[in-house]
């Protein structure tokens, strides 16, 4: 009754039922894989109008469905890892360097995987990323271990923001403690070492023996120079002439690795200005104007304008020893001013106005354009006299967009009538 009840469907009819006896074996995956693809060339079973089980079918479904997507999976885990490493190190050739490994050991697996004729399948395949996340942590211990050792801990710092300094002049100083005490511990060393030296020789040692001391005393010299050498190197030194224009947020006593950026120097002597104004017939190459940065004003000089530009390229059109090497890409109607004296450094991408004076006048009237009014030909201004507006000839000097420099006419004092 209880096999009747199991093998019948809701309504009671008696199921029918086919039973197929295999000869593989069902703990090999591929063989089921393959025996799944047989059956289900029988008509009713791939549409699920017929029913199929057992254990290499069961296996068979399930190893098609990790295989379908292991290739994905590795890909996708290998870019996680590779940014997350990327936001670990924040530099991109360390983040490669530690990957290498990894890629390497894979790519050997993959190989002794083909030498030996076997195929990858769900089982083996768990060992890329055991191995690669073996071979990660790893690279990484390894990478740490290497910048820990060639870093350090700041002891001094000899410059702040803004500070002039030259090629050579001391940033900071990283704590050279440990360098010092060995230092100290070699020499004396290489003072025994002489005192044997000299003992040979009072005692009238043999030639073989003196040697032998005399390179004991060589090799400890050459310890001394390594150690002489890296408490040298301990001092970061500024590459060029320039200004500190930013200082990392690092403090004494901080440990810093190498490679790690310390401070930023600026050489302030490249700046340069590209403008384009409208009028541009005043300015050619060596024309003196003032440049305007917030409420400070600094010397500036055109170097070079679009007829410069266009001379430079046909004078060295073929000619490649000439080329330019200042690295500016030049714009074929902009002209570019540099700086003739010092600037703060901070000073680097902010809005500035060329300012070039073509004449001057001193104590000049000037009043707004719009106040001119032309009256039968002659430029007039209305004033205020005795209650009355009149109309009063001017004669205007020098003039720019907005104001204009009244030479004759109006006096200090008038009033002008606005409306």
């Amino acid at each position: 009754e209880d096999l009747r009840i199991k093998f019948s469907d809701n309504n009671g009819n008696a199921g029918v039922f086919a039973f197929i006896f295999s000869s593989i074996d069902p703990n090999d995956g591929l063989a089921c894989r393959h025996l799944q693809s047989d059956l289900n060339k029988f008509d009713g079973i791939a549409n699920g109008t017929y029913k199929i089980t057992g254990t290499p079918v069961v296996r068979a479904t399930f190893l098609d469905l990790v295989l379908k997507n292991i290739d994905k999976t590795l890909a996708l885990g290998f870019v996680l890892i590779a940014i997350l490493l990327l936001l670990y190190y924040n530099r991109f050739s360390r983040t490669i360097f530690t990957l290498l490994p990894s890629i390497f050991a894979m790519g050997w697996l993959v190989f002794l995987l083909r030498m030996f004729n076997m195929e990858i399948s769900a089982y083996n395949s768990l060992a890329f990323p055991i191995l690669f996340a073996f071979s990660v942590d790893g690279s990484i211990q390894l990478w740490t271990a290497y910048y820990e050792k060639q870093g350090g801990t700041i002891s001094k710092f000899y410059v702040h923001t803004g500070d002039s300094v030259k090629k050579g002049d001391p940033i900071c100083e990283i704590d050279t403690s440990d360098i010092d005490y060995q230092i100290t511990e070699k020499e004396l060393y290489k003072k025994r070492a002489e005192l044997g030296v000299s003992i040979i020789i009072q005692r009238k040692g043999t030639q073989a023996e003196i040697d032998r001391a005399g390179v004991e005393v060589e090799l400890i010299d050459n310890e001394l120079e390594k150690l002489y050498q890296r408490k040298k190197d301990a001092v970061l030194r500024s590459p060029v002439d320039g200004t500190i224009s930013q200082i990392s947020d690092v403090r004494v006593g901080d440990g810093v690795s190498t490679g790690q950026k310390i401070a930023t120097v600026i050489d302030t002597t490249g700046f340069y200005i590209p403008t384009k104004p409208s009028d541009g017939s005043a300015f050619t190459v060596g024309t003196k104007l003032t440049v305007k940065i917030g409420d400070q004003e600094y010397g500036g000089e055109v170097f070079m304008t679009p007829s410069a530009l266009r001379d430079y390229k046909r004078e060295h059109a073929d000619d490649h020893e000439k080329a330019d090497d200042t690295g500016i890409d030049y714009a074929a109607d902009t002209f570019y001013v540099r700086f003739t004296e010092d600037i703060p450094p901070e000073s680097v991408g902010q809005l500035a106005d060329c300012i070039l004076i073509q004449e001057s006048v001193k104590d000049a009237i000037v009043i707004s354009n719009n106040l001119i009014k032309t009256v039968d030909g002659k430029q007039v201004v209305y004033v205020l006299k005795n209650d009355e507006k009149v109309a009063v000839p001017v004669e205007i000097g020098l003039k720019t967009v907005s104001q204009s420099e009244i030479k004759s006419g109006l006096n200090v004092g008038d009033e002008i009538v606005i409306r």
